[in-house]
């Protein structure tokens, strides 16, 4: 995990580290961290990014941390569209019936300034969090 940390480290080594953490520590809090940092590192390559949030899309299902990263990247602007399209794609697949996430996904939806394929991504993991939700109000006992 210290690769991801060191900002001199090649992308390249850095990426494939992002990637092989959402492969082999499901649920480590550590790697979690870890990948929220990267996510949020301006800094960091874009496709390192990229894989940082598919990664928390795999190791963090429900982490209200991994979630919050994910809608900070989601509503920033000034974010690269890939790693916006992800973060809105991971949404809707580690947050079910979550508020926050269901009133980012919204939110980028009424931006005019989102590119096409985020608002898209946004729309699926919409329909994703809220058909979740549904269900698990319907199979809950009375």
């Amino acid at each position: 995990m210290e690769i991801l940390r060191d900002a001199g480290a090649d992308d390249s080594t850095r990426r494939q580290a992002a990637e092989s953490l959402g492969e082999i520590d499901p649920g480590n809090p550590e790697a979690i961290a870890v990948l929220e940092e990267i996510l949020r590192d301006a800094g960091a390559d874009d496709f390192t990014r990229w894989r940082a949030a598919n990664s928390l899309e795999t190791i963090a299902p429900g982490n209200p941390q991994a979630i919050a990263a994910l809608e900070e990247i989601l509503r920033d602007a000034g974010a690269d569209n890939d790693i916006r399209s992800r973060a809105a794609w991971s949404l809707g697949e580690i947050a079910p019936g979550n508020q926050q996430a269901i009133a980012a996904l919204e939110e980028i939806l009424r931006d005019a300034g989102a590119d096409d394929d985020t608002r898209w991504l946004a729309a699926e993991s919409l329909e994703k969090i809220l058909t979740t939700r549904n269900t698990m109000q319907e199979s809950s006992p009375p």
